[in-house]
């Protein structure tokens, strides 16, 4: 099954509905070919029958029309379902806008452009997506060679500073990467020769050299994370019984020592 196929059997009654709707925008023909072709794939199970529906469709005509009629209806269907779920999540809105920016940019409206870039940004960082506001950072020192109104020195430390953040998270994602990897493949964690926390300290030492990273809070929760989820897969209990105590008490001891340095006066213990 290609990925037509596949795409319009996944989609929902409400996202059936918009398509329908969508297709209609331009046309109200009685008979429309990429209509009837979405609903014959809805419902046809055995892909071997497209070919002899779409030669109903075009009895004298060569395959080319055929290729045609499914680019167009991909095409159709990808449009609306991007116009459906177009603020649905904060990512897909984000570059909606970063990409209304590009359509303004490369019309030189340049006030237009800015406006959707500012929202862009806005988007990208109410969910901390680094990777996007990095883009939308040079996008706006780009901007700033067209408009005197943007200062590109504001923008050159807002992205360096985005950049360490950025570099960071990808250090973190590099690490689960290996530690989950590595939890997959180790075959079984009760044995002495090869101890869950030896193998976790030493992806970290390996892959993390930045101090502050290795004791951040984000880190440690994302394997946790990341390392519970293994061990509950692979029925790891014991191993797994371990670790959680471990993580606790470690957890414990970074809350105490955040709150000593909030409020020194304060007992932890009385805290915790």
């Amino acid at each position: 099954m290609d990925h037509l196929a596949k795409l319009v059997k996944s989609m929902n009654k409400e996202e059936v509905r918009f398509y329908k709707l969508f297709a209609a925008r331009t046309q109200q023909a009685f008979d429309r070919k990429d209509v009837r072709f979405f609903d014959f794939l809805r419902l046809q199970k055995d892909p071997e029958q497209e070919e002899i529906f779409l030669q109903k469709l075009y009895p004298v005509e060569s395959k080319n029309v055929w290729y045609r009629l499914r680019n167009r209806l991909l095409s159709d269907i990808n449009k609306s379902l991007s116009v459906l779920h177009y603020e649905e999540d904060d990512f897909i809105h984000a570059s909606q806008m970063l990409a209304l920016y590009k359509h303004f940019f490369g019309r030189n409206l340049l006030e237009e452009s800015r406006y959707y870039l500012r929202r862009a940004e806005r988007s990208a960082g109410a969910i901390e997506n680094y990777e996007l506001l990095d883009i939308i950072y040079g996008e706006y020192i780009r901007l700033s060679h067209e408009s005197l109104q943007i200062n590109p020195e504001v923008y050159i430390e807002k992205r360096q500073e985005n950049r360490r953040r950025l570099e960071d998270l990808r250090a973190i994602d590099d690490l689960l990467a290996v530690v989950t990897f590595r939890l997959k493949t180790t075959q079984n964690f009760s044995h002495d020769t090869n101890p869950l926390l030896d193998l976790l300290k030493q992806s970290t030492d390996d892959f993390i050299k930045n101090r502050d990273l290795k004791n951040s809070p984000l880190l440690r929760f994302r394997i946790y994370r990341a390392v519970s989820q293994v061990l509950l897969q692979r029925h790891e209990y014991k191993p797994l019984e371990q670790y959680l105590l471990k993580t606790f008490r470690n957890l414990k001891k970074i809350s105490c020592l955040i709150v000593a340095i909030m409020i020194p006066s304060c007992r932890c213990s009385l805290i915790l």
